[in-house]
């Protein structure tokens, strides 16, 4: 059984237990959720945002790339990897 596609990305975040991107992480759950919509870059920065929202991700650094598009990376903070324990 796979988890739902908000809690595969806190989970393969807190694997990574490095800075990502929401490019990164949509990498890796378009091959474990292949062909959901939800696993798209888009959906997945809206996740991650939320994330940061309730202080679980937060974003650490922010980069302007030359098409003028921001590009963020994000770590788990600690609270965020608090959370380990509720996922299965």
């Amino acid at each position: 059984m796979k988890l739902p596609i908000k809690t595969g990305v806190l989970k393969r975040a807190m694997e990574l237990n490095e800075l990502f991107t929401a490019e990164e992480l949509s990498k890796d759950l378009q091959a474990e959720y292949p062909g959901e919509k939800t696993a798209q870059v888009k959906n997945v920065e809206k996740i991650i945002r939320t994330y940061c929202g309730v202080g679980i991700m937060k974003a650490v650094f922010f980069e302007l790339e030359p098409d003028g598009e921001l590009k963020l990376t994000y770590e788990v903070t600690d609270f965020g990897k608090s959370c380990r324990k509720m996922i299965p």
